[in-house]
């Protein structure tokens, strides 16, 4: 074990909190981070959650644990009285929550008993329709300024309540598991292909806009579809909606659904470029994470893609849900993959200097900090 680093954090309890599942994203890698960081600086440091990788993974890192029902508001009042108990036996002098229902039942909870924990909220998504749950905790971390600007127009959050921290992004290309490759059909199939390869990376639900890519797809040309091999990568609760659809559409040469991969960076290594077709986004880890690898990505038009994409000139966009525009942007990168590698090029020396992990975990430990000085 490592010697705890000498900090004002030290003689301090973290409590981290996350409403998870099976999958995992960008969140679940980024406060996986935070946790194996800041576990060595912390005087204790402890994990809630329903369930999931991210909870496995924590549990490795021999974090204390507890898992709790928290995935569904239907369980509330037994939620709500077995995080009362955790609470009043941890005592932590900050809680860290990754999801708005979390935060409610934590702040709610301060309120009943005299609880004096201080609550830090990030948020990674912007809303719109969502129900608008102002109770976000004494500090909120936005991942985007696109998330804090929501936060500010449709939450009306304070403005400086709200510090951008962009995610910091590590590539992990030394997994043992991604070192035995040669028996892997994937891989397999990945080196032999002489198709231009496109990755989808994202948990398989409504929001990544999955459908819209499919349906993209499946209006190219033929001759064009031909020439393409599509990635699918993420678990959810839509696979089997969507590979049924792909079958109709005589999609299954084209494309391929492989599930969740602990590998997923050397997969996105063997892809010319990635689509993120996204409806509700607040700035995806995959985006950076192509870039990252040189890989240019088509991205839908949401609010970070103003902030990030389009000043730096390094992606095609496309207006979300217009399966049209997206299958003329396919359609560019597929003709013209030297575009595409230009694109990726560009955007790997911009986002190594914005999305840094030393930096990352550096403006966490001084919102920690001021967080505690907080009256």
């Amino acid at each position: 074990m490592k010697k705890k680093r000498s900090s004002p954090l030290s003689n301090k309890k973290i409590i981290y909190i996350h409403k998870s599942g099976r999958g995992w994203g960008g969140a679940q890698q980024n406060l996986y981070d935070l946790i194996d960081h800041f576990k060595n600086e912390f005087g204790e440091t402890v994990f809630l959650c329903n369930d999931g990788l991210l909870l496995e993974k924590i549990e490795i890192l021999k974090v204390k644990s507890y898992k709790i029902p928290i995935k569904s508001v239907k369980y509330f009042p037994i939620t709500l009285l077995i995080l009362a108990k955790i609470l009043i036996r941890e005592k932590p002098d900050i809680i860290h929550s990754n999801h708005r229902y979390a935060t409610l039942l934590v702040q709610l909870l301060r309120v009943i008993f005299p609880l004096r924990y201080k609550i830090l909220h990030t948020a990674r998504s912007v809303f719109t329709t969502k129900t608008k749950c102002r109770l976000l905790g004494d500090r909120i971390i936005a991942n985007s300024e696109a998330i804090r600007k929501n936060l500010i127009d449709k939450f009306h959050i304070t403005p400086e309540k709200i510090e951008v921290i962009y995610d910091g992004v590590e590539l992990k290309m030394n997994n043992p598991i991604c070192l035995s490759q040669q028996n892997d059909p994937v891989f397999q199939l990945l080196d032999t292909s002489p198709k231009i390869i496109i990755g989808c990376i994202g948990s398989l639900v409504i929001p990544k806009g999955h459908e819209y890519l499919l349906q993209a797809i499946a209006v190219l040309p033929k001759a064009v579809q031909e020439n393409i091999l599509v990635l699918i990568v993420g678990e959810g609760p839509l696979r089997k909606k969507l590979e049924t659809y792909a079958q109709a559409a005589n999609l299954t040469e084209v494309v391929k659904f492989l599930g969740y991969r602990a590998d997923v960076h050397h997969i996105m290594s063997y892809c010319h470029f990635l689509v993120i077709p996204s409806i509700q986004e607040g700035l995806p880890n995959v985006l950076i994470e192509g870039y990252l690898l040189g890989k240019a990505s088509i991205v839908s038009e949401l609010d970070y893609v103003q902030e990030i994409l389009i000043p730096n000139k390094c992606s095609l966009t496309f207006p979300s849900r217009d399966v049209k525009k997206l299958a003329e942007a396919l359609q560019v990168y597929i003709e013209n993959p030297g575009l595409a590698s230009r694109h990726g090029a560009k955007g790997r020396g911009i986002f190594k200097r914005m999305f840094n992990l030393k930096k990352n975990l550096k403006n966490y430990r001084l919102a920690y900090q001021h967080l505690l000085e907080m009256e």
